[in-house]
C-alpha cells in the first residue's frame, strides 16, 4: 500500500478487505484496519507466509490432534465450507469454543 497525501490509500485498503468481513457493524475491519496501519506491521506478510507455505508437503508430519478452522467465505482459505468470513474466530466464538473444548476432551479421554 502506497502512501496518499490525500488518504485515498485507507479507502482502498478498506474496499479491498471489506468483502472479506461483515458489513454490520464494520467494527471487525476497523480493527483489521487498525492493526493492519501499526508501525512495523505489512498486513499481506501473513498472507505471504501462507503462500510459501506448501502444507500438502508437510501435512504427514502432524501426528498430534489438530483442529483446523475455515472460513467459506473466505476465497482464499476454505471456500468448500459453509459459513465464516477472515474474522471467524470473532464472529462466532462461541462455536469455536465449543469445537475446541470438544476436541480437548476427546484428546483428554485417550
Amino acid at each position: 500500500m502506497v502512501t496518499q497525501a490525500d488518504g485515498s490509500h485507507l479507502v482502498e485498503f478498506w474496499a479491498k478487505r471489506a468483502p472479506l468481513y461483515p458489513q454490520s457493524p464494520p467494527d471487525l475491519l476497523n480493527r483489521f484496519i487498525h492493526d493492519a496501519l501499526n508501525f512495523g506491521l505489512d498486513p499481506l506478510e501473513g498472507r505471504l507466509a501462507c503462500d510459501r507455505c506448501v502444507i500438502e508437503n508437510k501435512i504427514s508430519r502432524v501426528v498430534s490432534p489438530t483442529l483446523v478452522f475455515g472460513s467459506g467465505k473466505d476465497p482464499y482459505s476454505y471456500p468448500q465450507v459453509d459459513q465464516g468470513m477472515a474474522p471467524l474466530l470473532e464472529m462466532y466464538p462461541q462455536e469455536v469454543a465449543s469445537a475446541v473444548t470438544e476436541v480437548l476432551a476427546q484428546v483428554h479421554s485417550r
